[in-house]
C-alpha cells in the first residue's frame, strides 16, 4: 500500500472503531486454553460474530501495514485484533512478532506457549487458521505456510511466504534452501540455478551434507525445467556412490521419472537402490506403490512388509499396504492396519483411515460399525474429498435399512 492509502484506511478504521468497534471489546470472548480429550464449543452470539468478523479485518489491514514497514502503525491493529478475539492465533502471532521485530530487529526462534495452545486448537490446519484470524505475517507462520504450499503442489504461492520468511531472517539457510527448492519445482529454473550458485559460493566451506542434498535435489529439478535431462540424470547417478548412506540422490532420480511417466527408469533405479541401501524406506515405498499403479497389489505388498518392519506406524506405508489388501479382498489385513493408522495418524490420513474401515464393515456387512465410520469421516473429511459423496450414498443406504 502506498503512504496516502495506509492514510486513507486508518482514517477509516479509526472512525469505525470509535463508534461500532469500542463497545465490542467488553464483549470479547476469552482465550480458554484447551484441555486433552475435551472440546468447548465458543458461544456463537451476534457479538461473538462481530468481534471475529472485526477481528479478522483489523489484523488484515495491521498486515498490510506491516508489509508496507508501517511497523507502529500496524501495531495498533494487531493489538485491536487480538483484544477482539482472543482465541486468534493470527492475531496474537502478528501482535507478539511485530513487537519483537520493533524492539529489537530480529526473527522470532520459536512461538510463545500462548500462540503454540492457540494453534493446538485447529491441529496444524492453516486454512482453518487463516479462515478464523486472518492472515499472518511471521517468519514461523510464513514458513509453515510455504511448507503447507509446497507439499500440496503450489510451489509458488510457497516460495511468495518463504521470501517474507527471509525478509526478517535473511541469512536463514535453511529458508533459503526452501525458496530455492520452490523455485526449482515452479519451474523457475533459471532462478534457482542462480540462487543455488549464490549459496554454494557463499557457503562454499560449511554446506552440511543435508543442505547438499537439498541444493542437489533442486538443481536436478532445475535442469529437468530446462530440458536437460541428461544434466541431471549425469548428477544424480554421479552422486549415488559418494553419499553411499544418503538416499536423496536415488529418491529425486525416481521421483524425476516418475513424473515423467518413465516408470521402467523408475523401477530400474529402485533396483539399483535397493542393491545399494535394501532398508532404504522410502526405496521399498515407491517399489510398492509402483507395482499398485500396475494393478500388482500381490507384489506390492512384500515391499510394504520389509518397510513397515522398520517403520511400523508409517503413515503411507499402513495406507498403501491397506489398500492394497483390501483390493485383493483380504479384509481383516485390511482392517487391521486402516485401525493402526487411525491410531497413529496426525494429518489427513486420520480421515482416509476412517473411510477405510467403514468401507471394510460395509462390505463385511457390519452395518452399525459401517455407520460409525463413515458418519466420522464426514466430520473429519477435508473439503473437496471425492470420498465425501459415496460415504454419503452409503450412509443414506444404511440408514434406510435397506439390505446392502
Amino acid at each position: 500500500m502506498t503512504a496516502a492509502e495506509l492514510k486513507q484506511q486508518d482514517t477509516y478504521w479509526r472512525s469505525v472503531k470509535a463508534t461500532q468497534i469500542d463497545p465490542l471489546f467488553a464483549k470479547a470472548v476469552p482465550f480458554t486454553k484447551p484441555k486433552p480429550g475435551k472440546d468447548t464449543p465458543r458461544p456463537r452470539t451476534l457479538e461473538t460474530y462481530l468481534c471475529e468478523s472485526y477481528s479478522r479485518a483489523l489484523n488484515h489491514f495491521g498486515l498490510e501495514a506491516q508489509r508496507s514497514e508501517s511497523f507502529q502503525l500496524a501495531a495498533d491493529y494487531f493489538d485491536w485484533a487480538a483484544q477482539l478475539n482472543p482465541t486468534s492465533p493470527s492475531a496474537q502471532m502478528n501482535r507478539e512478532f511485530n513487537k519483537q521485530w520493533q524492539s529489537t530487529k530480529k526473527a522470532a526462534e520459536k512461538l510463545s506457549d500462548g500462540i503454540i495452545d492457540r494453534l493446538a486448537l485447529f491441529d496444524g490446519n492453516w486454512q482453518a487458521i487463516l479462515s478464523f484470524g486472518g492472515p499472518v505475517d511471521h517468519p514461523i507462520g510464513s514458513l509453515a505456510l510455504g511448507e503447507t504450499f509446497r507439499r500440496n503442489g503450489n510451489f509458488r504461492q510457497g516460495a511468495h511466504y518463504f521470501e517474507r520468511a527471509l525478509r526478517f531472517d535473511p541469512e536463514n539457510r535453511g529458508s533459503q534452501l526452501m525458496l530455492i527448492s520452490a523455485a526449482a519445482s515452479s519451474q523457475l529454473s533459471d532462478i534457482a540455478l542462480q540462487k543455488i550458485a549464490s549459496f554454494r559460493s557463499t557457503h562454499s566451506r560449511t554446506i552440511t551434507e543435508a543442505e547438499e542434498m537439498e541444493l542437489l535435489r533442486s538443481e536436478a529439478w532445475a535442469r529437468v525445467g530446462l530440458n536437460d535431462m541428461s544434466a541431471a540424470e549425469k548428477m544424480l547417478i554421479s552422486a549415488a556412490p559418494r553419499y553411499p548412506k544418503n538416499s536423496a540422490p536415488w529418491d529425486t532420480l525416481v521421483d524425476i521419472y516418475l513424473q515423467l511417466g518413465r516408470i521402467t527408469n523408475a523401477l530400474s533405479v529402485l533396483d539399483r537402490q535397493l542393491q545399494a541401501q535394501p532398508d532404504s524406506h522410502r526405496a521399498l515405498i515407491n517399489y510398492g506403490a509402483i507395482n499398485a499403479r500396475l494393478n500388482k497389489f500381490a507384489e506390492a505388498i512384500p515391499y510394504y512388509d520389509r518397510a513397515l518392519k522398520t517403520a511400523p506406524n508409517d503413515e503411507i506405508g499402513l495406507f498403501n499396504r491397506a489398500t492394497a489388501n483390501s483390493k485383493l479382498d483380504r479384509l481383516d489385513a485390511a482392517q487391521k492396519d486402516f485401525e493402526t493408522l487411525l491410531n497413529v495418524a496426525k494429518s489427513n490420513y486420520r480421515a482416509v483411515a476412517l473411510f477405510g474401515l467403514g468401507d471394510i464393515h460395509f462390505r463385511k456387512k457390519n452395518k452399525s460399525l459401517s455407520l460409525g465410520y463413515f458418519r466420522d469421516f464426514i466430520k473429519a473429511a477435508p473439503e473437496g474429498a471425492p470420498e465425501v459423496a459415496v460415504a454419503k450414498e452409503r450412509i443414506k443406504l444404511l440408514e434406510s435399512g435397506s439390505s446392502f
